[in-house]
C-alpha cells in the first residue's frame, strides 16, 4: 500500500493501522505544497523539483518496487 499526502505527526499512526488490517506499506507520500499547487493549476508532476518531499518518497518506492 502507498499512503498519499501524509503528515508527519500521522504517518506512523498510518503504518500502525495498516499493519493490523494486515496491510503492507511500501511508501508514506507526505503532503507537499508544491505537489498541490501543480495539480491546482494542471501542470504536470514531473516538472517538480527534485528536493521536493514528495518526489524523494516516490524514488524510494520506485526502488523497493524494484523499477
Amino acid at each position: 500500500m502507498i499512503v498519499n499526502k501524509i503528515t508527519t505527526g500521522r504517518r506512523e499512526k498510518v503504518i500502525e493501522n495498516a499493519t493490523v488490517l494486515g496491510l503492507t506499506v511500501i511508501g508514506t507520500i507526505p503532503y507537499d505544497e508544491s505537489l498541490a499547487k501543480f495539480d491546482l493549476v494542471g501542470d504536470p508532476l514531473m516538472g517538480l523539483p527534485d528536493d521536493s518531499p514528495a518526489v524523494q518518497e516516490m524514488v524510494q518506492v520506485v526502488g523497493r518496487l524494484g523499477l
